[in-house]
């Protein structure tokens, strides 16, 4: 979860939204693995939309945008959003200038699990070995399970590398 200003961003593994605050009489709508709340009453924010085809492990707001980690490989059907991708607060649409993607050349899904943010700096951790990103979107650059990028456009700096620990 994420609160920005009245609004609170859920993310995880689900499919529908209920409006309403009863569970008998409130309507099921279909918004699958990320939807927004108004924090004062409740209420589905019906105009935040994103299309995400997996899951949502981790949410931030920085730089005025929503960073979402997860197991997702497209974001609102756009390429380059593997795992990652920056979504406006208000619509749900990919924030524009801003990209990132993870892949995984060790075997099993690629995916950003944990986001940290200090700074202009944005913490990635997850399944993944190689990271891309920024504003035109860079060649990827090989990491262990962990890296960081510039909120401001999604670009890695490849200088930061901590020690790299197998699970």
């Amino acid at each position: 979860m994420a609160v920005s200003g009245n609004t609170m961003y859920v993310g995880g593994e689900f499919k529908y939204v209920q409006k309403g605050a009863s569970p008998a009489s409130g309507e099921k709508v279909e918004q699958s693995y990320l939807a927004a709340f108004d924090t004062a009453t409740g209420e589905w924010k019906s105009s935040f939309r994103p299309k995400l085809n997996g899951g949502v492990w981790d949410l931030q707001v920085a730089g005025g945008k929503l960073i979402v980690a997860g197991e997702f490989t497209k974001a609102n059907d756009a390429a380059n959003t593997t795992g990652l991708v920056a979504l406006d607060l208000a619509t749900g649409k990919n924030a524009a200038g801003w990209q990132a993607n993870v892949t995984n050349s060790t075997g099993g899904a690629a995916m950003a699990r944990a986001l940290d943010l200090q700074g202009d700096w944005l913490y990635v951790g997850g399944n993944f070995t190689r990271i891309a990103g920024g504003n035109p979107i860079g060649s990827p650059i090989s990491v262990g399970r962990a890296a960081r990028v510039r909120v401001s456009d999604g670009k890695p700096d490849g200088t930061w590398k901590p020690p790299s620990t197998a699970r």
